[in-house]
């Protein structure tokens, strides 16, 4: 159960997309960052390229759709937040839905955060991915077993900014499991969406993302 691994420790932590004010490229705009890659364009369309070996390409897309981005990490992990991130400009969603997959389940893959700071020094606040255990956590708990090559539709549903830290309810495929998760650390907005593989030479699948205030 970790998010983040420092020097090779794992740390246990209870762990897009310009906005505009008018409407953006994807459907976006001031209250709602959608995209569902069908345009087939990734690193062109407002998505930036982080540190890490990355092949970005688009592939079948989930629940009926053509297309999706498809990461796959070349060689070594090289820290958190080395894949494709998205501005969001500190929204405040109250749900927040995306599609996602990965081709094995014993490898660490298909990272969806949420986060808050500048790039380089962000404070995290939801990380959701496939463990190595064959299992999905979310913020270090959940533990809900899945299976290779197959869309997992999730949604983060009544997000409370009220609460310290903000909490949310986590549903997969139409079903809750779990309410009332903790945000890692008390922030106020998300100024980014990471999607990226821990594991070296993984890959991922992520479709059908929406942000939304």
């Amino acid at each position: 159960m970790h998010l983040f691994k420092l020097s090779g420790i794992i740390l246990v932590i209870c762990f897009t997309a310009f906005v505009f004010s008018c409407p953006a490229p994807g459907g976006s705009s001031s209250d709602e960052f959608t995209d569902d890659f069908e345009d087939g364009i990734i690193l062109d369309d407002g998505w930036v390229d982080g540190t890490g070996d990355y092949t970005v390409d688009t592939d079948t897309g989930a629940d009926g759709t053509t297309t999706s981005v498809k990461l796959t990490l070349n060689g070594a992990w090289t820290g958190n937040y080395n894949g494709i991130y998205h501005p969001l400009n500190a929204m405040k969603p109250t749900y927040v839905s995306w599609y996602a997959k990965t081709d094995q389940t014993n490898m660490e893959a298909g990272i969806f955060a949420l986060s808050r700071g500048p790039k380089g020094a962000e404070t995290p606040a939801v990380g959701i991915y496939f463990f190595s255990d064959s299992t999905i956590m979310v913020n270090g708990g959940a533990a809900v077993p899945y299976a290779a090559n197959t869309w997992y539709h999730h949604e983060l549903k009544n997000i409370n900014w009220n609460n310290s830290p903000p909490t949310f309810d986590w549903w997969l495929d139409g079903v809750e499991r779990g309410a009332g998760y903790n945000f890692f650390f008390d922030i106020p907005s998300f100024d980014w969406v990471d999607l990226y593989n821990f594991s070296d030479n993984t890959v991922s699948w992520i479709d059908e993302i929406v942000i939304r205030e």
